[in-house]
């Protein structure tokens, strides 16, 4: 039987499936996609850093509150791979991906919420 585009029930679900797989492969991509958004993330931290007045080996939450708002936007943007992981594994596990979309879910987040970890225990110590 087609639908009202041409497509047959068993086409759609077949361009489903091709769909839900290529989202679940890229939620896992965003995971090496880390290692260049760090450089990223770094040059966007060294430009807070000039911002506040930071000196290279300092916290920028020791530079007051603009220090807290550059440190905190420098974590979101260096989890922003984990987050748009996260993102894509959801979407494609929606559309029925199965593990491979659980995989990509629960690795970006943990990657995403080891970042945090990383960066708070830095402050914290």
């Amino acid at each position: 039987m087609t639908g009202s585009t041409g497509h047959t029930a068993m086409e759609s679900r077949s361009t489903d499936s091709r769909g839900a797989k290529r989202l679940a492969t890229a939620s896992l991509l965003m995971l090496p996609a880390n290692l260049p958004w760090m450089l990223v993330a770094y040059a966007i931290g060294t430009g807070g850093m000039a911002l506040v007045g930071a000196h290279e080996g300092h916290l920028l939450t020791e530079y007051g509150p603009w220090g807290w708002v550059a440190w905190l936007i420098m974590l979101a943007v260096t989890d922003v791979p984990s987050i748009v992981g996260v993102v894509l594994g959801v979407k494609a596990r929606n559309r029925g991906a199965g593990r491979r979309a659980t995989a990509g879910i629960a690795l970006n987040a943990l990657v995403g919420i080891g970042w945090v970890v990383l960066s708070a225990a830095q402050v914290a110590i």
